[in-house]
């Protein structure tokens, strides 16, 4: 009989040492902090999110202005059409490209809390879906000015060791060995452009954000 209670007690006291081990386990797990505005800003991977941008060829005007990630309203003014050239209207930037917009600014004429510009760049991604008006040129005036937004995308490549990506000019005659690599884009979201033309982003998230950084500009003076 007390050859058989001594397998008992010892399974048994596993038992109780692997519960308790569970419960000191789960009490001491502290949770997590929830996420700020400047965190989730800071996470997107983008120094400007929002930008206007007027360019006159015609009277070599060329400025603009743009929200950061910060929530400051900066401006900027360019001396010539080849500066002006050096970052397309359509398609996508690469992160550089971003950049040199934001080296650009001169002034910060207006302030947005954090907390203010979270839900605006939370519309970007669906205005990135919406469809665009055709154009409508109009002949008497010169000059157009365009509100945007920027979007961070990731796409997976296969890259060589030598740098080339797969699919390049030259990989056919690479021997090196393949690895998948991360390239980040900066896609240009077309909100609305007026002057010589006129083009908009139908979609309602463009709207509402269109409308926003017209607020904006007033309340800014820009």
């Amino acid at each position: 009989m007390k050859n058989r209670i001594l397998p008992i007690c010892f399974f048994a006291s596993l038992f109780f040492a692997f519960t308790a081990c569970q419960k000191e386990s789960v009490s001491t797990n502290i949770p997590s902090q929830p996420q700020t505005p400047e965190d989730y800003l800071n996470g997107l991977g983008l120094s400007v999110f929002f930008q206007y941008d007027y360019q006159n060829e015609a009277t070599g005007e060329y400025f603009g202005w743009f929200v950061d990630n910060t929530g400051a309203v900066k401006t900027y003014q360019l001396q010539s059409a080849a500066e002006a050239s050096a970052l397309g209207e359509t398609g996508t930037w690469t992160p550089e490209q971003l950049r040199r917009l934001y080296n650009w600014a001169k002034d910060t004429r207006y302030r947005l809390a954090a907390g203010d510009l979270v839900p605006m760049v939370r519309r970007i991604r669906a205005a990135s879906e919406g469809r665009i008006s055709d154009r409508v040129d109009n002949n008497d005036r010169t000059g157009r000015g365009t509100f945007r937004a920027f979007l961070l995308e990731k796409r997976q490549v296969q890259q060589q060791e030598n740098g080339g990506a797969q699919g390049g000019c030259n990989s056919s005659h690479s021997n090196g060995n393949q690895y998948p690599a991360t390239v980040e884009e900066v896609k240009l979201v077309t909100l609305k452009i007026n002057g010589s033309y006129d083009q908009e982003n139908l979609s309602e998230d463009a709207r509402a954000i269109t409308r926003w950084l017209e607020g904006i500009a007033d309340s800014a003076g820009l």
